[in-house]
């Protein structure tokens, strides 16, 4: 299955779980991970696929590395240009997870030595410093989600 395929599935089932308020933030363009994870379920689901997808989310990023250098990439809520959240006045947060302006998410994909090998749907593959990486993963609220085959 294609990937224009996969992207097109992704972003139908994100958009029904916005409806459902899964935390999806109607309007925004973002969603947090229970509406991305409820959307790959239901994706995984139709197609009677043997993954599961999991909220991640209050990770350390020492799991998380530890999940992406035995191969299984993980996708995590970051910023713009990896740039430190920008909070406005008007909203903090919505419903307990963070909310900041410059909101963006990334698939961590590798770790080689000092460097954070990044997937981001804007730059497309680009490395990061490793230790920004894991300031930021905290600083956005420790969100993450991945696809794996169920245990």
């Amino acid at each position: 299955m294609g990937a224009a395929v996969l992207s097109t599935a992704a972003l139908v089932g994100i958009q029904e779980a916005f409806a459902q308020g899964c935390l999806g933030i109607a309007g925004s363009g973002s969603a947090m991970p229970p509406a991305v994870v409820a959307a790959a379920e239901r994706y995984l689901s139709e197609r009677s696929s043997k993954l599961v997808a999991t909220d991640l989310t209050g990770t350390s990023f020492t799991k998380i590395k530890g999940m992406v250098k035995r191969g299984l990439p993980v996708m995590v809520w970051s910023t713009i240009d990896a740039e430190t959240p920008v909070y406005t006045s008007l909203r903090t947060e919505v419903e307990g997870y963070p909310w900041y302006r410059n909101f963006h998410c990334v698939v961590l994909y590798g770790v080689d030595g000092n460097d954070a090998l990044v997937s981001d749907p804007l730059e497309e593959l680009v490395r990061r410093d490793l230790a920004w990486f894991t300031i930021l993963h905290r600083a956005c609220g420790l969100m993450a989600a991945s696809i794996d085959v169920a245990s």
